[in-house]
C-alpha cells in the first residue's frame, strides 16, 4: 500500500503567505503534487501552547461592558463601551483599560484591585457585564438583563453609589483547549450538511500537560483530498468551541505531519457533530439528534463502525429522580398518619447540597414549635437526624439506593428507620455516583436491527461510561474504537442520520449540559 508523508509549518511560506501564525497557516509545495486516489490523515502535530488566560469565549466576542447612565430600557445606546482582548495583562492593568474607557463618563463607574478580587463602584449608572466575564469573576448582586439578544449581568446603582466585588480571583492560570481540532482546507467536506470547516483530526488536550504540547494519533483516520492535484496545504487549528486557538505571539513554529495514503480498498470517514443541522430540528440535543446528508447513502454497498466519540462525562442524575421514587414518610409519636417528604427537585448533588435541601423540605412540612423539630448534621461522612420527638421513617427505594441501603433503586419498596426524642440516628452516606450509567448505548437509524438481550434493536455501539475525575476532569469523555465493529446499512431515510444515547433500561441518557456538542467519527467500508 503506497504511503508517503509530507510535513507543514506555520513560519514557511512567509513570502507567499505573510499572514501566516501559528494556528492559520498555508505552505506551498515545491512542486504540485499528484494525490488521485490518495486519502489523507494527521499523522502528528507540535504545539508551542503558550496559551493566554482568557476564554476563547471572550476573544471571540465584543460588547463586554456596557455603561448606561439611564435605565437600558430608556435609553438603550450604552454611553461607554469597553472589549476585553487578553487577561495576561494582569488585575492592574485590566482595571486600568476599563477606567479609561469609561473615562468620557466621570465619577459613573470606576474599578479597583483589592487583593485578588476586582471591585466595581458604580454611582447611578447600571452596567452590562457581558456572561462570559460574569463566569470569570462573578460579579454577585445583579440581574439577568437581555440586550441585543444575549443575556448579560446587569449591575445598578440608580439611587447612589453602591459596591460591587467579584466572587473569583482574578484569573492568572492559562485557559487551555479541551480539545484542539486541526482542519484542513484542501480536505474533502464530508457528506453531512455540515457548516463547520473540515476537521481531519480532533485531539483531546490534557489539562494537565500545557507545554509543549506533542500528540501522535494511534488511530488514523483517512479523508480524500477535495482536488486530484495540490499546489498548496491551509492547516487552521481551533477549540472545541470552534474558535481560532489562542496562542502567545512570538512563539515556536507549528508542525503538522500528514501521511497520505492509497487504498485498494473504498472506503470513507464521516465526521459529524451534533450541532450541524440544529437550525432544521431544533429538537437537537446532546444526548438526541438528527443530521441531513448532503447526499443518500446505498445500503446496499456500504457497511460503517464507530470510530470515536466525545461526549459529556457527566449526566443529570436528576432526571431520575421523582416525586414517586424519592421521598421520605416522616410518622411522629401520637400521630394517626405519617406525611410525605418529596426531595425529587434537588439541584445539587453534594452531601452538603442535599442536607440544605432535606431540612428546607422538613422544616416547611413540620414547622418548628419551640425547639427545631428535624436537624439533619453531617458527621464522617455520615448523614445523620435528630428529632425533637419519637419517629418513624419510611425512606424511598431510590432515596434507600443513593444512601447505600439497598442493591437496587426498586427494592425495597422502602427502608424502615425508627428514632428517639433528641437521639441522632444515622441514615447512611450519599453516593449520587451509583446513578451514573456505566454503559450508554449508541442508537442509530442506518444500520440492519441486531440482537439486543429479548429484541431486536439498531445500537451502533457499546460506549464504556466510567467516571475518572482525573481523565475527564474538563467534563469531557473521549471513547475511541480499539476495533471497528463494521455492521450493514438499513435505512428508510437515506438523508437523514438519527443517534441517540440510551441506558441499559433504553431510557434515554440526560446529560448535565445538553447544548455540549457531540463529536462523532464513522468509517465507511465498500462490502466485500
Amino acid at each position: 500500500m503506497e504511503s508517503y508523508y509530507l510535513t507543514v509549518i506555520s513560519n514557511a511560506s512567509l513570502d507567499v503567505y505573510p499572514q501566516n501564525s501559528l494556528t492559520n497557516f498555508t505552505n506551498v509545495l515545491p512542486q504540485a503534487l499528484d494525490v488521485t486516489n490518495c486519502k489523507v490523515a494527521l499523522q502528528a502535530i507540535a504545539l508551542d501552547t503558550k496559551y493566554g488566560n482568557i476564554p476563547n469565549g471572550i476573544l471571540g466576542t465584543r460588547n463586554h461592558f456596557l455603561l448606561f447612565v439611564e435605565n437600558p430600557e430608556i435609553s438603550p445606546i450604552p454611553d461607554a463601551s469597553c472589549d476585553i482582548t487578553d487577561f495576561t495583562m494582569g488585575a492592574q492593568t485590566f482595571a486600568h483599560t476599563v477606567n479609561r474607557a469609561f473615562s468620557n463618563i466621570p465619577g459613573r463607574a470606576h474599578l479597583t484591585v483589592s487583593g485578588r478580587g476586582i471591585n466595581i463602584a458604580l454611582n447611578k449608572s447600571v452596567l452590562l457585564v457581558h456572561p462570559e466575564i460574569t463566569k470569570c469573576l462573578d460579579f454577585r448582586g445583579g440581574t439577568l438583563y437581555t440586550y441585543s439578544g444575549r443575556q448579560y449581568t446587569a449591575l445598578a446603582s440608580e439611587a447612589g453609589a453602591k459596591n460591587f466585588k467579584s466572587q473569583k480571583d482574578f484569573p492568572r492560570s492559562i485557559v487551555a483547549p479541551r480539545v484542539i481540532k486541526v482542519q484542513l482546507t484542501q480536505m474533502l467536506q464530508n457528506l453531512s450538511t455540515v457548516r463547520l470547516v473540515q476537521d481531519l483530526a480532533v485531539i483531546r488536550v490534557n489539562p494537565a500537560q500545557t507545554y509543549p504540547f506533542y500528540n501522535v494519533c494511534k488511530r488514523k483516520e483517512y479523508f480524500n483530498f477535495n482536488s486530484s492535484r495540490l499546489n498548496e496545504l491551509s492547516v487552521r487549528l481551533v477549540d472545541e468551541n470552534n474558535w481560532p486557538l489562542h496562542l502567545g505571539q512570538g512563539g515556536q513554529p507549528t508542525f503538522v505531519k500528514l501521511q497520505l495514503k492509497k487504498f485498494p480498498m473504498k472506503s470513507f470517514v464521516l465526521r459529524l457533530s451534533s450541532l450541524e443541522s440544529s437550525d432544521v430540528f431544533t429538537e437537537n440535543k446532546a444526548s438526541s439528534f438528527r443530521i441531513i446528508l448532503r447526499q443518500q447513502l446505498d445500503c446496499s454497498r456500504w457497511n460503517v463502525a464507530l470510530s470515536s466519540i466525545y461526549l459529556p462525562s457527566r449526566t443529570n442524575v436528576g432526571s431520575l429522580l421523582t416525586a414517586q421514587n424519592f421521598y421520605i414518610e416522616v410518622m411522629l409519636r401520637n400521630a394517626l398518619s405519617g406525611r410525605r417528604v418529596e426531595l425529587h427537585d434537588l439541584t445539587d448533588f453534594t452531601t452538603e447540597g442535599f442536607l440544605r435541601h432535606a431540612m428546607e423540605k422538613l422544616t416547611a412540612a413540620f414547622p418548628p414549635t419551640g425547639a427545631q423539630t428535624f436537624k439533619l448534621t453531617l458527621e464522617d461522612g455520615g448523614i445523620h437526624l435528630e428529632c425533637s420527638q419519637d419517629f418513624k421513617l419510611r425512606i424511598s427505594g431510590m432515596l434507600a439506593y443513593v444512601l447505600n441501603k439497598a442493591a437496587s433503586p426498586t427494592k425495597p419498596a422502602f427502608w424502615p428507620l425508627e428514632g428517639q426524642q433528641s437521639q441522632k440516628q444515622y441514615i447512611g452516606k450519599l453516593n449520587f455516583e451509583k446513578l451514573q450509567p456505566h454503559t450508554i448505548l449508541l442508537y442509530c437509524n442506518f444500520i440492519k436491527p441486531l440482537v439486543v438481550g429479548n429484541t431486536f434493536a439498531r445500537v451502533l455501539q457499546l460506549i464504556p461510561y466510567f467516571d475518572n475525575s482525573e481523565k475527564n476532569a474538563d467534563g469531557l469523555m473521549k471513547y475511541e474504537a480499539q476495533h471497528l465493529d463494521f455492521l450493514p446499512l438499513g435505512m428508510n431515510d437515506q438523508t437523514t442520520l438519527q443517534f441517540e444515547m440510551r441506558n441499559s433500561n433504553g431510557d434515554l441518557v440526560s446529560f448535565a449540559n445538553e447544548t455540549t456538542e457531540i463529536l462523532l467519527t464513522l468509517v465507511f467500508r465498500e462490502k466485500l
